[in-house]
């Protein structure tokens, strides 16, 4: 190999961004974290029934099985590195906004508001997987999708976590801002990843591509038991949400304020 050749191959193998930073690219957008974690304690403290929070929880997820229908959109209209920064961004301002209405007199509205969020988010989190198949090769995909699972499995309890914390600790409307600076913070380093430019023009055959496959998947009967395993409530993991809602039924205190 002349060093020409050599020096090509290494810049070639250099050319992908550190590994590390889709696990924390996918940490950002907290609503679906706030839904399961803060969410549930913010409104029994406020009066509201758990049989309610189930219904919320469950309308504020629904996004993530159905993003399907619109992921064509996120390879379109904008590059993927700005759908994962309007995407996070707007996910943000929603959050904010539901946290900030009055409840329960709101409490549609929150739940809209929250849905919304989550819908916007799948935007981002959709570019993001595109970011990852569309710059890495093939042999670090396996440890690029380490990372990307150690950030999605530690991103729920992490801003979750934190998300309740603000709310214990804080009133309201500040702990929103924290909430909202948190959730948005961590889709920031993807101005660090070069993009290459792509035709963002709308493709009508990606659409008509995707519902064909989907058609086609829901012909295969496995496809249905695996639905009938997936609605089922351990399958959904249906009790996953209302945890903190019902700390209170069992007279759990919060964890002490440390210093």
């Amino acid at each position: 190999m002349t060093p020409t050749s050599a020096s090509s191959a290494a810049a070639g193998a250099r050319s992908y961004p550190p590994l590390w930073l889709f696990g924390i690219l996918v940490i950002a957008g907290a609503v679906a974290p706030f839904v399961v974690v803060a969410m549930p304690f913010l409104l029994r403290r406020e009066g509201i029934s758990v049989d309610t929070i189930a219904g919320i929880s469950a309308l504020a997820m629904a996004p993530y099985a159905l993003m399907f229908v619109w992921a064509p959109l996120a390879d379109m209209l904008l590059s993927r590195r700005r759908w994962v920064l309007l995407g996070n961004l707007g996910a943000a301002a929603l959050l904010l906004i539901a946290i900030l209405l009055p409840r329960p007199q709101y409490l549609t509205l929150f739940t809209v508001v929250l849905v919304g969020g989550n819908v916007v988010y799948t935007f981002a989190y959709i570019a993001l997987l595109g970011l990852m198949a569309e710059l890495l090769p093939d042999d670090v995909r396996g440890k690029a999708a380490g990372w990307f699972q150690a950030g999605y499995a530690g991103g729920i309890p992490l801003l979750g976590g934190g998300a309740l914390w603000l709310i214990e600790r804080l009133p309201l409307n500040d702990a929103a801002v924290g909430i909202a600076v948190m959730s948005f913070a961590p889709a920031l380093p993807v101005l660090f990843i070069a993009e290459p430019s792509r035709s963002l023009a709308p493709n009508r055959e990606a659409f008509r591509r995707t519902f064909h496959e989907v058609k086609l998947l829901l012909k295969k009967p496995r496809t249905w038991l695996g639905f009938l395993f997936f609605l089922s409530p351990l399958g959904a993991c249906a009790a996953y949400t209302l945890f903190s809602a019902i700390g209170t039924d069992y007279h759990a205190a919060p964890p002490p304020c440390s210093g």
